[in-house]
């Protein structure tokens, strides 16, 4: 920081990384909060269904 308090690398034509534009817009948490788990647990259900023996009497 410089004398006067102000940041030397802070320029504000700088692209926001998007883990911050995420964590900044409320709505964007909750539906990364909804489709994280809900596709995990898709693809999980679906290598469980790919690992079913076929039934053979």
């Amino acid at each position: 920081m410089s004398e006067r308090g102000e940041v030397a690398d802070e320029r504000p034509d700088d692209p926001i990384p998007w883990q911050q534009a995420l964590t900044d817009d409320v709505f964007l948490l909750m539906m990364a909060g909804l489709v994280v788990p809900t596709l995990f647990y898709i693809v999980w259900g679906l290598l469980e269904l790919a690992n079913v023996k076929i039934f053979t009497p």
